[in-house]
């Protein structure tokens, strides 16, 4: 995650200050960062823009992105739900369970780094999401890594969207769509 670049305004921007190991949300409404990710239904792709900011970096750090769910009916509905991952437009990963850790990158330096994530719910789920509702929140989560501490000794931080989102509205019945963001 080596270049720096600047993006829009308009997308929300999540800022790590490695000085005080703290997570700051801007652009969203509370820490809903992944306001792109609602409404889905099968055969949807959806993607959300995030700007990462990294500052007062002074050892490595690995970025990782995961969705927690409660809900294990829930889970197990969404087994085939995928997520791509780009940042600063390159891919990172590729068809990745969404309740995986996704280590999106590795940091060395301060800067600004553009994510993407594209979200597949795939058309297999059909009408037996039909009425449900799901809350999911997505997490991230900075691990830094410093050369004199054994990895058990590794601080990790996270930022947790105060509440989770619902991803899956309930629908009177579903029927897979074009795709359409």
């Amino acid at each position: 995650l080596g270049i720096n670049g600047v993006y829009a305004q308009d997308n929300p921007t999540v800022t790590y200050d490695a000085s005080v190991h703290e997570f700051a949300v801007d652009n969203t409404s509370g820490l809903d960062f992944f306001n792109g990710m609602k409404n889905v239904i099968p055969g949807d792709t959806r993607i959300q823009k995030i700007d990462l900011q990294y500052t007062h970096v002074t050892q490595d750090l690995s970025v990782y992105l995961s969705a927690q769910c409660k809900d294990t009916d829930m889970i197990e509905l969404l087994k085939d739900a995928t997520m791509d991952i780009y940042v600063d437009g390159h891919l990172v990963s590729e068809n990745q369970w969404i309740f995986d850790g996704v280590l999106i990158g590795e940091v060395q330096e301060s800067g600004l780094h553009e994510m993407e994530v594209h979200l597949h719910i795939p058309t297999s789920l059909g009408n037996e999401i039909a009425g449900k509702s799901m809350l999911l929140q997505w997490v991230l989560t900075v691990q830094e890594e410093e050369t004199v501490q054994t990895p058990t000794e590794t601080p990790d931080v996270s930022v947790v969207p105060d509440d989770s989102q619902d991803i899956i509205s309930p629908q009177p019945s579903v029927t897979p769509s074009s795709g359409n963001q």
